[in-house]
């Protein structure tokens, strides 16, 4: 009950921050625009209250490529992460039902995730395509390179939470004294530490295939 509120709470929160991001992006190309009644898009007339217009787009195609690419930059490292998050509540499960039950259920959406933005990646492209307008580049090479440092920084954190966790398991075998139900605790805990190991492994695979793919 306790982890389905603080998830709720996650959720709440992203929600918040993603809308004040698209806020963000609309105010500012809207003050790109104030004060010039003709002309394309992305081209102040002049007025010194125009505001620069960081989206750096000439047409609504460019515009809308644009803000995907954003959308695109901070959601697809936030997948990654979660799913990182989700070896790291495998780790610290401890064998519990319930707890298990919430990183399975974190890891599957987190999966989920990262396969509708990387398949949402393309639409403006394909649109494009369709069209035959050309779209806008975005450089985020800051975005990622912070991105690339946090990443590995809890990658590491979460490799040496690993090694304590089979320190403890070792000790809860240890202490068991040949009691059945310490020892399917024992057990458990193992076998879920060590599916979190192997989820933040392939992690690290997916960190760099992000990298690769931020970087284009």
């Amino acid at each position: 009950m306790k982890n389905e509120k603080n998830l709720k709470i996650c959720k709440v929160i992203f929600s918040f921050s993603f809308l004040v991001f698209l806020f963000l992006i609309s105010a500012n190309f809207v003050f790109a625009q104030w004060g010039q009644p003709s002309g394309s898009w992305g081209q102040p007339s002049g007025n010194s209250n125009s505001i620069s217009n960081f989206i750096n787009s000439s047409d609504f195609v460019a515009l809308a490529t644009n803000i995907a690419n954003w959308i695109f930059t901070i959601a697809l490292p936030i997948a990654v992460i979660m799913i990182i998050w989700s070896g790291i509540l495998f780790l610290t499960a401890g064998g519990q039902d319930d707890k298990v039950t919430t990183a399975r259920k974190a890891l599957t959406w987190s999966i989920v995730g990262l396969v509708v933005i990387l398949l949402a990646k393309s639409f403006p492209g394909i649109i494009s395509n369709l069209i035959g307008a050309d779209t806008g580049n975005l450089t985020s090479n800051d975005i990622v390179n912070i991105f690339d440092r946090a990443a590995n920084y809890l990658f590491t954190f979460t490799i040496i939470l690993a090694v304590i966790v089979f320190i403890w398991n070792g000790i809860l075998f240890m202490t068991s004294g040949g009691q059945d139900q310490k020892i399917t605790t024992a057990r458990k805990a193992l076998t879920w530490a060590l599916v979190g190991v192997v989820i933040a492994i392939a992690s690290k695979g997916i960190i760099m295939i992000v990298i690769s793919l931020l970087r284009r």
